[in-house]
């Protein structure tokens, strides 16, 4: 995708990109080093590395391969900010290992994801990424005793609802948020992880059978098979529009480390669920920013696809623009891109259709209508996205987002 070569981009960009990495070539730290020696304008350099979530990666490698190249004022601050990271990250690792035992002593399974499980399968460090809660994925008959007994270790509903509620929500969404009453860590409990995208449902029971076992902290945990968990980076980096670096970086980091990856079974799963286009974007995105060695038949398959090029093209050339559009007030669900992003216009047009009609835990939390009167929500929810778009026509965006 020449259209998007770095050599064009701003040099601040340039290092972090390169620097978003676990490892570099010794050919990477040379120009690592011309580059920050070309680099005059350092004060915005870690707020751009923190919106992209990859400030750890970033310092870490700043201090191993240039620091004569770099001011020691920016390695000072940058120390700061990672120590404080790791030790936020260390204390959510902690709760998070709690959870889990917690579950398992009542017979619920569950698998973690995101969070300090990503950062340890990709690099073994909880520290080397920056995340902002736990993920635990269960299955959706448990999430009112799930729910209950995880407030025996401070994790309450960010929003209350009843039983008879929390059952209806659970029919319509994907994930119910508790946050901690003394220290505000959130952990978001989910029984389905598609974002809606696919006709088929990726739940617990589907991801549990390819599943392997790591540990953290000698407690062994159950996650998903490096194969499933490529695919999901894919899905939910384009749930996410691929705004942030770290979506792409992780990515990156998963095929980078694990040489034998099994590609018939990830385009096998990419396929049962309709996501190819997804999962062509994403593998697009690793060749063009992080130069990832893909096998050469998966790379003719790519080209395949001119949508997913030019999506991908499109996503690597936002990256240069930290501008803030009237559309960073609109929930990302709702950008135009996904429905680009669809393998096919009947998965399109049902994506539109759920986004328009179907209730999530933001309509619960607005109206929490009594559970039987919850078919209302079909009914409230179009009229209150018509007028949250109004008002951002207006110039005047809510204080909350869609969703």
């Amino acid at each position: 995708m020449d259209e998007t070569s770095t050599e064009n981009w701003p040099v601040d960009l340039e290092i972090i990109i390169l620097c978003a990495r676990e490892t570099l070539s010794p050919r990477q730290v040379n120009l690592l080093n011309e580059l920050c020696r070309k680099q005059n304008k350092w004060h915005d350099f870690y707020e751009l590395a923190m919106q992209h979530r990859v400030l750890p990666l970033v310092y870490r490698n700043l201090r191993k391969y240039c620091s004569d190249s770099v001011p020691q004022e920016l390695l000072n601050q940058g120390k700061h900010i990672y120590r404080n990271n790791g030790a936020r990250n260390l204390l959510m690792t902690g709760y998070l290992t709690r959870v889990l035992s917690l579950l398992r002593k009542h017979d619920i399974p569950a698998m973690p994801f995101k969070g300090p499980v990503l950062s340890i399968t990709l690099y073994g460090n909880s520290a080397l990424r920056t995340f902002g809660d736990i993920d635990v994925l269960i299955q959706r008959q448990h999430l009112i005793h799930a729910v209950q007994i995880l407030a025996i270790q401070g994790f309450l509903p960010v929003f209350p609802l009843n039983d008879q509620q929390l059952q209806k929500l659970s029919k319509t969404d994907n994930e119910f948020p508790l946050i901690h009453k003394t220290n505000g860590i959130t952990l978001d409990l989910q029984w389905e992880i598609s974002g809606g995208y696919f006709p088929s449902q990726m739940t617990f029971d589907d991801l549990f059978v390819n599943h392997k076992t790591m540990e953290i902290g000698d407690e062994p945990i159950t996650v998903f098979s490096d194969e499933d968990l490529l695919f999901y980076l894919c899905v939910h980096g384009n749930q996410h529009t691929w705004k942030q670096l770290d979506h792409v970086c992780c990515l990156a980091a998963l095929i980078t480390k694990n040489q034998n990856i099994d590609w018939s079974a990830v385009f096998l799963t990419a396929s049962k669920y309709s996501g190819l286009r997804m999962l062509f974007i994403g593998l697009l995105l690793t060749q063009d920013l992080f130069d990832i060695v893909i096998p050469e038949h998966i790379s003719i398959r790519l080209q395949e696809d001119p949508r997913a090029i030019k999506l991908a093209q499109q996503i690597a050339l936002s990256l240069l623009s930290s501008t803030q559009s009237s559309s960073d007030f609109v929930s990302h669900r709702f950008m135009k891109y996904h429905l680009l992003s669809m393998d096919n216009p009947l998965l399109t047009i049902r994506y539109a259709l759920r986004l328009i009609f179907t209730p999530t835990r933001y309509d619960w939390q607005r109206h929490p209508l009594p559970a039987n009167l919850y078919l209302l929500h079909y009914l409230i929810r179009p009229f209150r996205l018509g007028w949250e778009g109004i008002k951002i026509i207006l110039h005047k965006p809510s204080q909350r987002q869609f969703g």
